[in-house]
């Protein structure tokens, strides 16, 4: 019995070596960021592991691990877990990793409160103060998308990694990137992310717009290690690139390379010194060279930064043809976190990815002005859809307004693939129609004189239906177009002019625009709704049926409309009274009209009031038809009808004084 007691023991104390060696050798993995490796190590200790505090421990590093290499669906089971065992009581930090793995799925609602618990907490912490704020952006951004569109490159894209496009070629038909795909150099297992080494590798577009088989560049550039992020001179003839060396049980970081193209070959690569002399751990990257060499912007985690791997620039010096001490782009650029994948377009515009900025979670992608002396301005998020919940980085422009770039969206395995994206045309159509006030006829072969703000002016006359149809792209004179203010005028045989305005300025999305337009001949019109009672010259208003003064206000935006009219309110009475009282009564209603529409602004000399008394009942409403009428209540209707006000138009050249 004692010896299966030691035996017992033996292996209890075996267990427990076993469980701290595979716990120590993935700390040291981690700290080394090789997640690949220290996950591995983790679940073993996990298998073995029977305290509750230590497996909610050891599944709190798995998840982190799986955060690290972007398995968030993985991560979030762990932490799960993690949450699951309590190890939040006495490591509530759990909270912020739940929240981050939130952030980088899109879920802001959860991640959002995952944040609010951890902040109870640890209520001072800025950072996830500001992944808070993020949460509430991104969901701003969403809602107000920019107009690019935006898809993968299935072409070029794998099941390995893909990112970090640069155009090899000044007319951007070859495009160099980075992959990790089979037939790389470098098929070792990279610890850091368990797949294989990545290479540079370049594939060339034909005439109809298909990618041809990538290939990789020579052993020149690349290795049995990682290469990535290469980045070209104007000339494309000078080629700058990461490379991260491996040696067992050593962090020696990565460097920049930089290599001279001879023929159609690249000479051997050779190191770029800008790490401080014994600083072999720190890792420098993501080379941007101006297009004459002049300097070059990198990411780097170099000594007395703002935290994690900040933007630094360096110049060469022609003279020595060495790159000088590398200076930090400043907190106006750089911040707590990652600031990485600089791209220049022009040399005055700089694009990089930022993990320490308030985004949609992950790398987001923002651009910034770079002045003379090379200060870093106006800072920009690129917003929804460059931008995602997940990792967007390595952007390179074709046109001004389309390019590619890369993101680990919409990827299962969230790896990294190249994306196309672009801003599509804003097209804008202009559609005329002309019609005649009375009968809603169309009315054909009727003028539009168009003038646009450059004082240009077009003359198009109406087809058959009263249309007229302008297509920015099927208009050769490409006439109609954005940015533009436009004054029309339409004008018709027997009929008085029309006049309207439009404007295409800052218009945000493709657009189709209709104006029609309603010609008057010069005849009475009704304003059916203009009314007075029996014997009384006031406008009539009755509560919930009638408003005499409402109704000619659609007299007064016609007016306004066209103030080159000058028109007569005739007013009318029913049959009752002598003529020459009805005569005076129909003046008097006139004049109030005019009054009213004095009052609204309207110049006295645009109006003319005429009573006409009884002297021009409606058609079918005369005295001797409405005496025969059967009943007191529609004989007063009748009546009603005609105590009416109609306008008719004299003329269209009035000219204010």
């Amino acid at each position: 019995m004692k010896t299966t007691f030691i035996v017992a023991l033996s292996l209890l104390i075996l267990q427990v070596n076993a469980q701290k060696n595979h716990f120590n050798d993935a700390e040291v993995a981690f700290n080394n960021e090789h997640y690949y490796s220290a996950l591995e190590g983790y679940k073993k200790a996990e298998s073995i592991s029977k305290k509750g505090s230590e497996k909610g421990l050891l599944n709190y590093k798995i998840g982190q691990c799986y955060a690290y290499l972007l398995d968030y669906a993985q991560a979030e089971v762990y932490l799960k877990r993690a949450d699951k065992l309590k190890y939040d009581d006495t490591h509530p930090e759990l909270h912020k990793e739940i929240g981050l793995n939130y952030l980088k799925q899109g879920a802001y609602k959860d991640a959002k409160a995952s944040f609010e618990i951890y902040l109870k907490h640890f209520p001072t912490d800025q950072k996830i103060k500001q992944s808070l704020q993020s949460c509430e952006t991104a969901l701003s951004y969403i809602a107000t998308p920019t107009r690019h569109e935006i898809y993968a490159t299935l072409q070029l894209n794998t099941n390995s990694y893909e990112f970090s496009p640069h155009f090899a070629d000044k007319k951007s038909n070859t495009l160099l990137f980075s992959s990790n795909r089979p037939g790389s150099y470098g098929d070792g297992i990279d610890l850091r992310t368990g797949e294989n080494f990545s290479d540079i590798w370049y594939a060339t577009i034909d005439n109809k717009g298909k990618w041809g088989e990538p290939q990789t560049l020579p052993t020149t550039i690349n290795t049995a290690h990682n290469e990535a992020t290469p980045c070209l001179n104007a000339k494309k003839d000078a080629l700058y690139f990461t490379r991260c060396n491996v040696e067992k049980k050593k962090n020696i970081g990565c460097d920049i390379y930089y290599a001279k193209k001879q023929g159609t070959n690249w000479k051997q690569a050779e190191k770029i010194t800008l790490k401080p002399e014994g600083a072999d751990s720190v890792s420098v990257g993501h080379p941007a060279v101006s297009k004459l060499e002049k300097f070059m912007i990198f990411a780097g985690d170099l000594p007395n930064g703002f935290g994690g791997k900040d933007l630094w620039i360096t110049y060469f010096n022609k003279k020595e043809k060495t790159w000088g001490t590398p200076i930090n782009l400043g907190n106006g650029i750089n911040t707590a976190g990652d600031e990485v994948f600089p791209y220049l377009k022009n040399d005055t515009t700089l694009y990089f990815s930022s993990n320490g900025r308030v985004g949609l979670g992950g790398l987001d992608l923002y651009s910034s002005h770079l002045s003379r002396d090379k200060k870093c301005s106006k800072i920009e998020n690129l917003r929804f859809p460059i931008n995602s919940a997940q990792d967007d980085f390595g952007i390179v422009y074709e046109t001004q307004t389309s390019g590619y770039l890369s993101s680990n969206r919409n990827s299962n395995k969230k790896l990294d693939n190249l994306y196309q994206f672009k801003l599509p045309e804003i097209k804008v159509e202009l559609i005329v129609m002309v019609f005649d006030k009375k009968t809603n006829q169309p009315i054909k072969d009727a003028l539009l004189t168009i003038t646009n703000s450059d004082n240009d002016i077009l003359e198009r006359r109406t087809d058959i239906d009263g249309k007229i149809h302008f297509k920015s792209k099927e208009d050769k004179m490409q006439f109609f177009t954005t940015e533009k203010n436009y004054q029309m005028k339409i004008q018709a045989d027997s009929y008085f002019e029309a006049k309207g305005a439009l404007s295409t300025i800052d218009v945000g999305r493709s657009k189709k625009y209709i104006e029609e337009f309603y010609l008057y001949q010069p005849i009475a019109y009704d304003l059916p709704e203009v009314r007075y009672d029996y014997a009384d010259s006031a406008l009539q208003i009755i509560a919930g049926e009638v408003n005499s003064k409402d109704s000619l206000n659609n007299l007064y935006d016609l007016l306004i409309a066209n103030p080159s009219w000058i028109v007569e309110l005739q007013a009318h009475t029913d049959c009752r009274g002598s003529e020459t009282y009805n005569k005076i009564l129909s003046q008097g209603r006139a004049n109030k009209c005019v009054e009213h529409l004095i009052s609204k602004g309207i110049s006295i000399d645009r109006l003319v009031p005429v009573g006409y008394g009884e002297t021009a009942p409606r058609k079918g409403l005369e005295c001797e038809t409405i005496e025969k009428m059967n009943t007191e209540a529609e004989r007063e209707a009748a009546h009603q009808r005609n105590r009416r006000t109609q306008f008719r138009l004299l003329s269209s050249d009035y000219k204010s004084k």
